[in-house]
């Protein structure tokens, strides 16, 4: 396989090993993301999305974990091209107190 180019998250010695994860993390083929002809190019906006979430995910494992991959792209994925949201914390979930936006909880009563 030729060296990659274009490469600024990945490195020659991580990125087939990532390559070849994401069809399991993501359930997508290389052309989701890659123009076939020319998979250096950035013109898929699904490319420029996956170069952010790797950053993340590097920084994510460099700053807690050592640098260990301990978070991947499947940990939050599970072979979907679009994570689950997460579950709702009770009292803030979408609009309730504490939501961004949302207006502040009442006063507890007595208080």
């Amino acid at each position: 396989m030729p060296a990659a180019t274009n490469l600024k998250v990945l490195t020659q010695d991580t990125y087939m090993g990532v390559m070849f994860s994401i069809p399991t993390a993501l359930g997508v083929r290389c052309d989701f993301c890659h123009n076939m002809e020319d998979r250096a190019s950035d013109e898929k906006p699904q490319k420029v999305t996956a170069r952010r979430m790797m950053a993340m995910v590097k920084n994510i494992n460099d700053t807690n974990f050592s640098g260990q991959p301990r978070v991947t792209c499947y940990t939050c994925h599970h072979g979907e091209q679009k994570p689950a949201a997460p579950p709702a914390t009770p009292g803030r979930g979408p609009g309730g107190p504490g939501a961004p936006g949302a207006p502040p909880a009442p006063p507890a009563p007595g208080r």
